[in-house]
């Protein structure tokens, strides 16, 4: 029965960081995956999968991973991944890897954690922003006292303003698309600005 620690599994360094872990991770699950496998590689790639997430569900996680390196360098014997003839030959990836790209752009998800930036540029404005639930409101009003005192002006009214509602949930998107495109069209402008004149400045 062969042993191998989750590092060796993901085929990183044990002093490796927490995003090369993570890329190490991604690439072995997507060359990996069972549904990737014809018939009769199937069990062995769903055999290597659950080593992979074993794994991943140790190193991934920060506190699981101290503890988990704590007790490799006291020897534990419960914390490495076996592999045998039963148990779909799990093999240490090799590390003569080299990605194409130094850093996958996919990887990158710092972007969540980030507040959203208000751009006067791009926004469109309160009014225009919060006039679709407005309308809604002011047109299911108009309507409900149409039904209680009568009057076909107030029944064209609420649905006026009903109609004015979707009008407002259409056109808010549409003109905030409209304003970011706007937008970029500049900035980039802008930046193409710029660098003539730096191309110039430079001669």
């Amino acid at each position: 029965m062969r042993r191998m620690t989750f590092y060796e599994v993901l085929g990183v360094p044990p002093d490796s960081d927490a995003a090369e872990v993570r890329r190490a991770y991604l690439r072995l699950a997507r060359d990996h995956h069972p549904d990737r496998a014809d018939d009769a590689a199937r069990a062995r790639s769903e055999e290597r999968m659950r080593a992979i997430n074993e794994a991943w569900s140790v190193l991934g996680d920060p506190e699981r991973r101290r503890s988990y390196d704590l007790r490799l360098r006291s020897g534990g014997g419960d914390v490495v991944a076996t592999a045998g003839p039963g148990a779909g030959d799990v093999t240490t990836p090799s590390r003569d890897f080299t990605p194409f790209h130094a850093e996958d752009e996919d990887d990158d998800d710092t972007w969540r954690y980030e507040a959203d930036e208000y751009d006067p540029r791009t926004g469109i404005g309160r009014w225009l922003s919060t006039g679709g639930p407005l309308l809604v409101l002011a047109g299911l009003g108009v309507l409900a006292l149409a039904l209680i005192l009568g009057g076909r002006v107030l029944l064209v009214g609420g649905l006026v303003l009903l109609v004015g509602a979707v009008v407002a949930f259409v056109g808010a998107p549409v003109l905030a698309m409209t304003k970011g495109q706007d937008n970029e069209r500049r900035v980039e402008a802008e930046r193409r600005r710029r660098a003539r004149e730096d191309g110039a400045a430079g001669r």
